[in-house]
């Protein structure tokens, strides 16, 4: 049984390869759920069972959503659900562009320098 403490909280469902791996899948089409459990397996042997308990966390946390088409669930990616995650990223992304902006003024000197 999978911790459900990660229900409904995007960073715990992105701490786990599995649903990192759902979600990758994910990125380039909408996918049914024998498909992603094709593409997981390939990966990392699990079961069925296992792998809807997985999409189960990553929908409660908002970032998949599922259409049922026929006997079909085909899930997608939901950008809603990332939102908290990109919020926490955006506050460092200031941070490695002073760094690397710092290493390109540097590396532009040292070219100067062997250049002379």
């Amino acid at each position: 049984m999978f911790c459900m403490e990660a229900a409904g909280d995007a960073f715990k469902c992105l701490s786990n390869p599995i649903r990192r791996s759902v979600l990758d899948h994910l990125r380039a089409s909408s996918l049914s759920v024998e498909q992603i459990f094709s593409r997981v397996i390939a990966i990392k042997k699990i079961s069925l069972s296992s792998l809807s308990e997985h999409l189960s966390l990553l929908k409660s946390a908002g970032m998949v959503e599922v259409e049922v088409r026929a006997t079909e669930r085909i899930y997608s990616l939901r950008k809603e659900g990332f939102v908290e995650v990109l919020d926490w990223a955006k506050d460092y992304e200031q941070f490695w562009d002073l760094r690397l902006s710092r290493l390109g003024d540097y590396l532009d000197r040292m070219d100067k320098n062997e250049a002379h």
